[in-house]
């Protein structure tokens, strides 16, 4: 291979790094279905943290949303909303997203935030 064949290498690193991050987001869900959910929230935890440094802001939301449904459905609610708080105040808007928003908010809403 020639040194000038790649002429954009840090699109082709952000590339991978991207394509990395989703195939991280799947394997926490994986290991959801599979009932693993400590393994999922340590990927889901590490995930956020990287998509926020990389700016993949719809890995952000989506990460942050399924940890903080996560934390909510252990009853861990100080865990849950910080990352449910980040999906509801994102500007990002992305009708794909729309989802993790409107959870985000509805589990907010929830009696158990409520001291």
């Amino acid at each position: 291979m020639r040194n000038n064949e790649f002429t954009h290498p840090v699109s082709l690193r952000e590339m991978l790094f991207s394509m990395n991050l989703l195939n991280r987001f799947n394997k926490s869900l994986r290991f959801l279905d599979l009932g693993r959910t400590e393994q999922a929230i340590e990927i889901l935890e590490t995930l956020v943290l990287d998509a926020a440094a990389q700016a993949d802001q719809r890995c952000f939301i989506q990460a942050s949303c399924v940890l903080g449904e996560v934390f909510f459905a252990q009853g861990k609610y100080d865990e849950a909303k910080p990352h449910l708080l980040n999906v509801a105040n994102a500007s990002f808007e992305d009708d794909l997203l729309d989802y993790e928003k409107t959870k985000a908010a509805s589990l907010l809403r929830d009696n158990s935030f409520k001291i």
